[in-house]
């Protein structure tokens, strides 16, 4: 909660119009109390949109801990799937394998955070 709240502080909210900041916030908890808390205080005029009432309880929530770390998982290099990041490195040099810079680990982790993510969808039976 503080995290979101100290990002969110962060942010330029003086807008108007089209410039002004919209906020969406979605939760699998939505009745929960810190959660209606802190969509209040990030929202305004919070609306609540819920699709199967406050006693219902999700079909399934699955919980996983992967560690990302490519320097043991190399599939980052892989050209195909083409997958885009934040775009954070767009004028860096391109990835050097051979790197251990802490940009090319930046850039390479968030290269591979979409596919191992894509692991866990399979290896879940997840219908996407």
């Amino acid at each position: 909660r503080d995290l979101i709240l100290n990002i969110f502080r962060r942010l330029g909210t003086t807008g108007t119009g089209v410039n002004r900041l919209q906020t969406l916030l979605f939760s699998a908890t939505l009745h929960a109390p810190h959660v209606t808390r802190l969509a209040n205080e990030l929202c305004q005029n919070a609306a609540f949109i819920d699709m199967k009432g406050m006693n219902a309880l999700p079909d399934a929530v699955d919980h996983a801990l992967v560690m990302v770390n490519p320097e043991e998982d190399r599939t980052w290099l892989q050209s195909t799937p083409k997958v885009f990041a934040d775009r954070i490195h767009d004028l860096d040099p391109p990835l050097d394998p051979t790197s251990s810079g802490d940009e090319s680990w930046s850039h390479a982790v968030k290269v591979l955070k979409p596919r191992l993510l894509q692991r866990v969808l399979q290896g879940l039976a997840v219908d996407q």
